[in-house]
């Protein structure tokens, strides 16, 4: 499958979301930076705020496509399990608001 007929395919997708999410992540500097710091094991709370901006994006791992296009991004530093499986308390006004790095 050719880079041009599978970027034209998720951005053919019913959720806006996720078509957003697939144009914008890639470029975003705050992912970048995530990337380089989720080589650090295990993954620092530091390094998870850099995702939190991005949890709307969450549900689009749901569709392999996306899920995809996640795991190649990250390959070889992280995975899209690991960065869902990584426990960090993050409190927000004195309330606990997440306990996973991506919720």
């Amino acid at each position: 499958m050719s880079l041009t007929y599978y970027l034209f395919g998720l951005l053919c997708t019913a959720d806006p979301r996720c078509r957003d999410a697939a144009l914008e992540l890639p470029r975003n500097p705050a992912i970048t930076a995530f990337r380089k710091c989720a080589e650090k094991k295990p993954i620092s709370p530091e390094c998870c705020r850099k995702l939190l901006p991005f949890a709307k994006y969450i549900d689009c791992t749901n569709d392999p496509r996306y899920r995809k296009a996640a795991e190649d991004y990250l390959r070889g530093v992280t995975t899209v399990e690991e960065v869902q499986a990584s426990h960090h308390v993050q409190w927000s006004h004195g309330v606990k608001i997440s306990s996973r790095c991506v919720n």
